[in-house]
């Protein structure tokens, strides 16, 4: 049977994934919204690609969704055999139930490379890595990564996102970690948190401002968790999120606060150290 893979947002680990496809010659198409390419805000509510009937479609990191047809059309789509690979939605996707010393196994690009028979490398395993749970394995907390390799594969998918020379992203991490915000701290299960509500990042056309993700790198390499905020388009409620370097229990507990506080909407993955919440209203 004919394997094709639907492909949801694109980022370091999604280019890795379609190197796998090239090699095993696996065709490839990604999810739309719109007739226009997905990004993370709409990936998971995509639109239907229609495929031939004995085609075996894997969708990578999104999901599509049906919009009803003729009959004919629907009973033969019903036939579709559909394999899904995903870490993103917690008691929904098997990777999501995974921890820094199972990333790869957890990882989309490792669900796929058992899928096609592939062995990693140290660049599949980095990436993966990375993707899976950054602060973790910057702190060597996965096997057969060394940390300082994920710091540098990063710092370099930041700087070909926002298309920045790779030393000067450097120097901004490294400036931020010796210029920690002082922040007050909040405690969750024991763990300190920086407070750094006050700053105020960005969340648009479906990726984080540069701010906040060389925030994140700079968490991940002190060994850091904070609480930061962000909104995704104008008169949307803000999202308060806990990212850097945050311990699985430590996330149930900020949602415990979170809920205490109103919010709603509740997000993120414990074991993969980040979750959030939104706001019930617009500031």
């Amino acid at each position: 049977m004919q394997i094709e893979l639907h492909l949801g947002h694109r980022d370091a680990e999604m280019d890795r994934i379609i190197f796998h496809a090239n090699m095993s010659g696996v065709p490839f198409i990604f999810l739309t919204s719109k007739n226009t390419l997905c990004d993370a805000r709409n990936a998971y509510a995509a639109d239907w690609i229609y495929t031939a009937r004995q085609t075996k479609v894997v969708v990578i990191e999104g999901q599509e969704i049906k919009v009803p047809r003729i009959k004919k059309t629907r009973k033969t789509e019903k036939t579709r055999d559909i394999i899904s690979i995903d870490h993103h939605r917690l008691n929904i996707d098997p990777g999501a139930s995974m921890g820094p010393d199972e990333y790869w196994k957890a990882s989309s690009l490792g669900q796929l490379c058992k899928l096609l028979g592939h062995k990693p490398n140290e660049e599949d395993l980095t990436i993966a890595a990375a993707d899976h749970c950054l602060a973790a394995a910057v702190q060597g907390e996965c096997p057969g990564v060394y940390g300082p390799d994920v710091v540098y594969h990063r710092i370099h998918e930041i700087a070909a996102e926002f298309n920045l020379d790779s030393h000067a992203v450097e120097m901004r991490v490294q400036s931020f970690c010796r210029k920690m915000p002082r922040a007050s701290v909040k405690i969750f299960d024991e763990q300190e948190v920086l407070d750094l509500r006050r700053y105020r990042f960005a969340f648009k056309k479906g990726k984080y401002s540069i701010d906040l993700l060389i925030l994140q790198v700079a968490l991940a390499m002190e060994g850091k968790a904070a609480l930061v905020c962000f909104t995704h388009q104008d008169n949307t409620p803000e999202v308060i999120m806990l990212t850097g370097y945050v311990r699985e229990k430590t996330v149930y507990a900020f949602w415990d606060w979170t809920k205490k506080q109103g919010l709603v909407n509740h997000f993120g993955v414990p074991l993969r150290g980040h979750g959030g919440a939104e706001r019930s209203y617009v500031l």
